[in-house]
């Protein structure tokens, strides 16, 4: 019921978030707004399977009373109907509570997500008659198919079975080589798509997790039984030979169990850790997606609103004065391989030997930050050659052109060989005409490039050096209501990219804690259905070694033994799964960092918890199974 309610709970304040007025007619960017309606649908698939996964196992601890129902003369009919019956007043219950709680925390939830994403005012609060409609019939359609499939389930059981459940099957398992060898293989493919194909990410994800998924469980009931089984052939004795005999008679019991935890486990871990990763990446990285604070573009045909005074007394006026600025000419062509005929052409910024020598150390002085991947420039190209240099964050895994030859479509006459493919940025991030590939030439051929070309493919670009850049929010944002919607790409600034980029990680951050704190949850709630499942068995096994002459303190310790196994081998294989799935993050983004500080962070994070729940089931279930 209070997990169930939990659900309810975070999807419906999620909805109510995005569904809000306010927030849909701008208090935050589409972006953000994407990421939090992606995790609603997260947070209803993980409900779906939360409530059907632990009604069941709620309902398999409630066998024998259900068997007794079927001797005394109920029928399977009215035993489908009793199950049905409270699977919906518990799910009536859980929606209900779940709204009024969430009406109660909506405000609060507001005002958290206010100040994360940095809002100037606060968010008014609402609550949409629209959210309150989609969680009532999302979680009612939900209640509804889980207690049709889970009493139909129990009503389809003999009594002798209900009753003979909790023993049905503790034997030792046997385990198939061949399915030894699905179980590896499962996994070694899965780990080979997720680190060597990471840039097929879109057409692997749900491949990799499945294979996974199989994996695992395979792990867990096929590899588990050959390795416990070559245990029990060594000379054991003591505490181990009694820990490895119950677990080998436990193998099946315990595996749906260690699959779901693992795998939770892992998708707590990888997601939590790609999100602070990627955060951390963004910060070492901003001073290369956009070198210049401020960069403004000027076309030199026809006139345009802003000059580059008319941006420094803006900046000055703003509290965000101009250290320096550089100002240098550009041109906008049009080129694809040569002799290769239908290739795509690429749109690409011409610049002159000379000029992006000046503009390079111009930047390396000005801005310490960019010397990382601007001091090891290749030697300036000679006549008919070229470098180009491609942008952030693409680090290209291919070349931008799979010939070293190319030619301006602007200029047939014109055709250069290529030196190679170079990642030193000088310009912005843009989205506009003039793109952030750079074609470096020789002063002579630039001059002859820009002699055949029109005045239209011709800017003067000029980069501002603003020390204080976190505050020309405002500055840029006023020069930017200056500009009609086909002029705004021509003026870029960091801070309106950071400023973008922190709400949308500060929106994953925030609903990524949400969904882990239900993940954790659901780890905690599995872990704990399967040790209330066991312990009428453990309770007699223990009582029998004791009466039998085992001392109190092999008992504890043998309860311990079995815990931690219980406890953290999910976690161990969760760890490796999320190891992967960061190898394969950091090969994605592509970029220069060091994501894995924050990730070993949030493992010791995510290893403590486990510990201290550990800690407390060790003390609260010794008391209740030994004597």
């Amino acid at each position: 019921m209070a997990s169930s309610t939990c659900a309810v709970l975070v999807f419906f304040m999620f909805s109510s978030f995005t569904l809000n007025p306010h927030v849909k007619q701008g208090y935050m960017t589409a972006r953000a707004r994407y990421v939090l309606g992606g995790c609603e649908y997260i947070i209803l698939f993980f409900a779906v399977f939360f409530i059907l996964f632990f009604h069941a196992a709620l309902i398999r601890m409630r066998s024998r009373e259900f068997a007794l129902f079927r001797v005394l003369g109920m029928t399977p009919g009215q035993v489908w109907r009793t199950v049905f019956a409270e699977s919906i007043v518990t799910g009536l219950a859980a929606i209900a509570a779940g709204i009024a709680l969430g009406t109660v925390f909506l405000k609060l939830f507001l005002m958290a997500m206010g100040a994360l994403l940095n809002l100037p005012v606060s968010i008014p609060f609402a609550l949409p008659a629209q959210s309150v409609l989609l969680t009532v019939a999302l979680f009612g359609a939900v209640f509804v198919l889980e207690g049709f499939i889970t009493a139909a389930r129990t009503a389809l059981h003999t009594p002798k079975s209900l009753m003979l459940a909790e023993r049905a099957r503790q034997r030792a398992d046997k385990a198939s080589w061949w399915l030894v060898a699905l179980g590896i293989a499962s996994i070694a493919i899965a780990y080979d798509l997720a680190i060597a194909h990471s840039l097929n990410i879109i057409v692997n994800f749900f491949p990799i997790i499945g294979l996974t998924a199989l994996g695992t469980y395979l792990l867990f009931t096929q590899i588990s039984v050959k390795v416990l089984g070559a245990l029990r052939r060594r000379p054991l004795h003591g505490v181990s030979l009694l820990v490895v005999a119950r677990f080998a008679h436990r193998v099946r019991d315990n595996a749906l169990v260690l699959t779901v935890v693992t795998l939770l486990s892992a998708t707590v871990l990888s997601g939590m850790g790609a999100v602070f990763g990627l955060k951390s990446l963004v910060h070492q990285n901003s001073t290369q997606v956009d070198p210049f604070p401020v960069m403004l573009i000027r076309p030199q045909a026809g006139a345009f609103p802003l000059t580059a005074n008319d941006v420094s007394r803006q900046l000055a006026a703003s509290g965000t004065p101009v250290a320096g600025q550089v100002t240098f000419s550009v041109a906008a062509v049009r080129a694809e391989e040569a002799g290769q005929a239908g290739s795509q052409p690429v749109h690409i910024t011409v610049v002159s030997a000379s000029t992006f020598e000046r503009v390079r150390q111009h930047l390396m002085d000005a801005e310490p930050e960019t010397r990382s991947f601007l001091t090891d420039a290749p030697p300036a190209p000679g006549s008919g050659r070229a470098n180009v240099f491609v942008n952030y964050p693409l680090v290209l895994q291919k070349p931008l052109f799979s010939t070293n030859q190319i030619r301006v479509l602007d200029v047939p006459e014109m055709s250069f060989h290529l030196n190679g493919q170079y990642d030193a940025r000088i310009l912005n991030e843009q989205m506009g005409r003039v793109s952030d590939f750079v074609l470096e030439v020789s002063d002579a051929d630039y001059a002859k490039l820009t002699d055949a070309l029109p005045e239209t493919a011709k800017y003067e670009i000029t980069g501002f050096d603003v020390p204080d850049w976190k505050h020309a929010l405002v500055a840029t944002s006023a020069l930017q209501n200056r500009l009609n919607a086909g002029q705004k790409p021509f003026l870029t600034a960091r801070a309106d990219v950071d400023s973008e980029v922190t709400q949308t990680l500060a929106t994953m951050i925030f609903a990524g804690f949400f969904v882990s704190v239900l993940f954790l949850l659901a780890c905690a709630t599995v872990l704990y259905f399967r040790l209330q499942w066991q312990m009428a068995t453990d309770k007699r096994q223990f009582s029998s070694l004791l009466r039998i002459g085992m001392r109190d303190r092999e008992v504890h310790k043998t309860l311990t033994r079995e815990l931690l196994l219980l406890f953290f081998a999910p976690v161990v294989v969760g760890l490796v799964h999320s190891t992967v799935a960061m190898v394969d993050f950091s090969h994605l983004i592509a970029v220069k960092g060091n994501p894995w500080p924050v990730f070993v962070v949030v493992a010791g994070i995510y290893i403590a918890l486990t510990a201290f729940y550990f800690a407390v089931a060790r003390i609260r279930y010794a008391r209740q199974v030994l004597p």
